[in-house]
């Protein structure tokens, strides 16, 4: 299992906001994931304000090559889908990272 836990800075959103998710699986050639699986995390009150923190387990099911990154994407009832807004956004790359990004 994969302890995946993420601290974020929502603004004005609060947790109910937002779904806070890991996209993961294996990876093809050029890094990119070959038919990703979703878990989404929960949020908890570990964090200190402002921030919110969200936490979840994924299951490594395989061996060999494995790939993840996070998404945050809009919570709402009267979205009819989880990309209506259209809004993506990526981390910045840590600093130093030289063997990729977090794309």
């Amino acid at each position: 299992m994969l302890d995946v836990r993420v601290t974020t800075s929502l603004g004005d959103l609060t947790a109910d906001d937002v779904c806070v998710e890991v996209v993961y699986g294996r990876t093809g050639d050029d890094d990119e994931l070959l038919e990703p699986s979703y878990v989404t995390l929960t949020a908890d009150d570990s964090a200190q304000p402002p921030h919110t923190r969200f936490s979840g387990l994924v299951e490594l099911g395989q061996p060999g090559p494995f790939g993840y990154t996070v998404r945050v994407l809009p919570s709402h009832p009267l979205l009819a889908s989880r990309a209506d807004l259209g809004l993506v956004t990526y981390p910045d790359a840590p600093a130093g990272m030289s063997t990729g990004d977090l794309r």
